[in-house]
């Protein structure tokens, strides 16, 4: 709609019940960039259960695997890349159509709103560790997902903790 004041509240409202998929972000098995937002420090100030839930995301490695939970099933990833961006670069969000990856975000250095700490990963076999491969078709069905975002979203620069 447009209205990016409304959605950062959104967002910053949900974030006080765990982390966020973001929304227009590919879902966990699909085609796509699944993009998860979560909260990096405990701020006495702000309420919510989940404030720190990313405080330790630093810790992941190239290599290291984790998963996620989504709708009753185990999606499970290897970190590929780990890097820094500044918190109005959204170039994070692409969502390509030929990889299921995920992206995870959280502020850094714990506490501040000074960038943003990125961990992105392939979506692996958990049985064998080969990343999946996505057919031709598989991969057009997912372009929904392939949204283009804009140059900058007004406001991500002032919030208090991802």
């Amino acid at each position: 709609r447009g209205d990016f004041r409304a959605f950062e509240k959104d967002v910053q409202d949900a974030l006080r019940f765990g982390v966020v998929r973001y929304p227009g972000t590919a879902e966990p098995g699909g085609p796509g960039n699944v993009f998860i937002t979560g909260h990096s420090a405990y701020l006495f100030w702000d309420s919510g259960r989940y404030k720190e839930v990313f405080a330790r995301l630093s810790e992941l490695d190239v290599g290291d695997t984790y998963a996620i939970s989504y709708r009753g099933k185990l999606h499970h990833y290897r970190v590929a890349k780990k890097f820094e961006v500044s918190p109005k670069d959204i170039s994070v969000l692409a969502q390509p159509s030929d990889k299921r990856m995920s992206t995870l975000m959280t502020c850094t250095p714990v506490g501040t709103t000074l960038r943003r700490l990125i961990v992105q990963a392939e979506e692996i076999e958990p049985s064998t560790g080969k990343t999946f491969e996505i057919a031709e078709a598989s991969a057009k069905a997912g372009t929904q997902n392939n949204q283009k975002f804009g140059e900058e979203l007004p406001g991500w620069g002032n919030q208090l903790s991802m």
